[in-house]
């Protein structure tokens, strides 16, 4: 029997160059997995991400706060300074309003008040305050007030300014701190505490803590915020006389003496 040995030949040679073509056209599945992700992978790397954000995202908040806190305590040394030079300049301390009761009973402010010092400083903004810029009167907008038992409210001299000398224990009597605001039109600088009643503190009481009958809780300013609110992550700052400043982290830490000058 003869055999055609070309044929044979050559179709042996189409089979191997078509095994070949074929090992070329066929990728090994472990080539595949390697161009991407399995969905074990993303979720593992999701979960990665959502952890390391539930860990940064509260730590940024506290630093921010803390921020805001300093610059808040910053803000009032800077108050401090001003209304201390002043004061030394007149030998009282400047008022928050000073007014003259005009004939037709009427009342009309003369302008000679602590807001005309500090109304134009960048410092009368708490960068923890709910509002900011200026108000409808085109002042800026302070979240800081005064106790006015050494700053307040007067009107042709009533009640009387109080003389630096009246002060004798500057280092213990609070000036200025964080205040509420008003909700509809915020002012440039207000009071911490309550302004009317009795302004004559009994030293008996000195080490006294101060309650809501000093400073209320709110319904004035803001029926939301206490007129001393405690905004910066349950504390406040407070700049006492002396042009020094502490943060406290409740009401209780003022006591009357803090409050009062009589003695």
């Amino acid at each position: 029997m003869l055999f055609d040995i070309p044929s044979i030949a050559l179709t042996g040679s189409e089979n191997f160059m078509k095994t070949r073509k074929s090992l070329t056209w066929v990728r090994p599945l472990s080539v595949v997995r390697r161009c991407g992700f399995t969905l074990v992978e993303l979720l593992v790397v999701i979960v990665i991400i959502v952890a390391l954000a539930a860990i940064i995202f509260p730590i940024a908040a506290r630093v921010k706060k803390k921020a805001q806190a300093s610059q808040c305590m910053s803000n009032l040394r800077q108050l401090a300074i001003v209304v201390r030079g002043e004061a030394s300049d007149l030998g009282h301390f400047p008022p928050v309003n000073n007014q003259t009761k005009l004939e037709n009973g009427s009342i009309q402010n003369n302008g000679e008040n602590v807001g005309v010092l500090i109304n134009h400083l960048p410092c009368v903004s708490c960068p923890a305050a709910r509002f900011k810029g200026t108000n409808k009167r085109g002042n800026p907008i302070s979240a800081y007030g005064t106790n006015p038992m050494v700053m307040g409210y007067y009107t042709d001299g009533k009640p009387p300014l109080v003389r630096t000398t009246e002060v004798r224990r500057p280092s213990e009597v609070w000036m200025m701190s964080d205040s509420a605001q008003f909700t509809s039109n915020p002012r440039s600088l207000g009071y911490s505490a309550r302004w009317w009643g009795n302004r004559v503190g009994n030293p008996a009481d000195r080490d006294k803590e101060l309650t809501t009958a000093e400073i209320p809780e709110g319904g004035f300013w803001d029926p939301d915020e206490s007129m001393l609110p405690l905004r910066h992550d349950g504390t406040a700052n407070v700049v006492f006389c002396d042009g020094h400043a502490e943060t406290i982290k409740q009401i209780g830490d003022l006591k009357q003496k803090n409050y009062y000058t009589n003695y």
